[in-house]
């Protein structure tokens, strides 16, 4: 199966929905426009670093590579 690229475009719609949020946000007088952003980041940095993890074990010729990857991921 061929890996899925997300395109900019996607990035895209996703960045709109988050900016959608906060005009919300600024129209309806919440102040949540940092939470927010700040969320989107961690958001973005944690999913990033998913898939590279992913990545790395899928990647992984060994067996015993593979568990010990899994194992760290479970623990933490």
């Amino acid at each position: 199966m061929p890996g899925r690229d997300v395109g900019y475009d996607q990035i895209a719609g996703a960045l709109a929905l988050v900016l959608l949020a906060v005009g919300l946000s600024v129209w309806r007088r919440l102040d949540l426009e940092g939470e927010i952003l700040v969320a989107a980041a961690r958001a973005f940095v944690q999913l990033t670093a998913l898939g590279f993890a992913i990545k790395l074990i899928f990647d992984a010729d060994s067996l015993l590579w593979v568990v010990a990857l899994l194992a760290v991921m479970v623990l933490f």
